[in-house]
């Protein structure tokens, strides 16, 4: 059920980035970033290689439609490693209260430098230094203000899930014991 609400997460901002919202036009050509979002509500609740899958999922996803404009596999590996550092560096006594949007606003800066870096290194020179840190400051500031409407509901849904999988094997018939 938890892979489930992930996906479906996933599916849904990769969607709504894809079709909505990178066609807006928004001052400094930056745009709220959903997918960092969703990303990291999933990567809070499930360990590294599933944060890692999930990121490189909606990376790809992002880098296969349109209006994508950069190479193929950019958004994945840099999403793919969002995914696991989130996931690796959780804390799991504190995935409540502000904790998930300051990991939210980490990673959406993190994202937006390590894919403008890559593309550096890959001689994709359409913006400078400046410009990169001026869009990437206006995405961190609009990915805050629209992350209450994607991390409450997931992170309180995979939160609930979390407690029911752990509950589910207390109540399992092997859980109390070798006896019989």
């Amino acid at each position: 059920m938890k892979a489930a609400v992930a996906a479906t997460a996933v599916v849904l901002a990769v969607l709504v980035q894809a079709v909505l919202v990178n066609r807006l036009a928004l001052p400094g050509g930056a745009a709220p970033d959903l997918v960092v979002l969703a990303v990291t509500g999933v990567a809070l609740f499930t360990g590294p290689v599933a944060g890692a899958c999930t990121g490189f999922a909606a990376g790809l996803a992002l880098d296969l439609l349109p209006p994508a404009d950069h190479e193929l596999g950019r958004g994945a590996l840099v999403l793919c490693l969002a995914g696991y550092a989130i996931a690796a560096m959780r804390a799991p006594e504190k995935r409540t209260g502000a904790q998930p949007y300051a990991v939210a606003a980490a990673a959406t800066l993190g994202t937006a430098l390590l894919f403008a870096f890559i593309g550096l290194v890959v001689g994709d020179a359409r913006f400078g230094v400046l410009d990169v840190l001026l869009a990437a400051t206006l995405t961190l500031l609009m990915t805050l203000v629209v992350s209450p409407l994607v991390l409450w509901p997931l992170t309180a849904a995979m939160r609930r899930l979390t407690r029911e999988s752990y509950a589910s094997f207390a109540t399992a018939p092997w859980a109390g014991g070798m006896g019989g």
